[in-house]
């Protein structure tokens, strides 16, 4: 998986950035059947506060997916964004979660 990040004014130390990629390597896992998976990591502050913004896109096949999280933790931030894009392409699976919803409603 190719990953693109840009951190701003945030300094991440190397242990940071180990955390965050044994996060978004839980994706490049699930995403093993797609040779080529692609995303890109934007971490922002907020004004002068502790709070972080986070963003993910994820690009694979013909899908992009993005999960926006905010958190005093850029750590926490991105582990919400990575389990946020997790569910949406469980969500997109073939009998993923909506599948299952979809086809009890119309029972």
């Amino acid at each position: 998986m190719l990953v693109q990040m840009s951190a701003g004014h945030d300094h991440l130390t190397d242990e940071d950035m180990a955390v965050i990629r044994k996060d978004l390597d839980k994706l490049e896992r699930r995403l093993h059947e797609h040779q080529d998976i692609k995303a890109e990591l934007r971490i922002a502050g907020q004004g002068g506060s502790p709070d972080h913004r986070v963003t993910v896109e994820l690009h694979y096949g013909h899908n992009h997916l993005v999960a926006k999280v905010s958190d005093y933790d850029t750590r926490v931030a991105v582990n919400k964004a990575t389990a946020e894009l997790m569910r949406q392409i469980n969500d997109r699976a073939r009998g993923g979660h909506n599948s299952f919803v979809n086809a009890t409603k119309h029972r």
